[in-house]
């Protein structure tokens, strides 16, 4: 088995989900010195930015792994 391949194609999902908790966690600890409903909205943006960062990175990623492994 490839070992380098498997880092990589995990790394694919990795990298991705550690990025979006990344950017969820600093959304949360600055809404938590917030009143209650800006720190609503404040966490209803870090998750939009989560996800956008998610799939961002995904692509990234993705193109990286297609990249090496001679994909389209």
């Amino acid at each position: 088995m490839d070992w380098y391949m498997a880092g990589r194609i995990l790394g694919v999902f990795f990298w991705p989900a550690a990025a979006a908790v990344a950017i969820y966690g600093v959304g949360w600890a600055i809404a938590m010195a917030r009143p209650r409903q800006a720190a609503l909205e404040t966490r209803r943006w870090a998750r939009v930015a989560a996800l956008a960062g998610f799939l961002v990175i995904l692509a990234l990623t993705g193109r990286d792994l297609l990249k090496y492994t001679g994909g389209p």
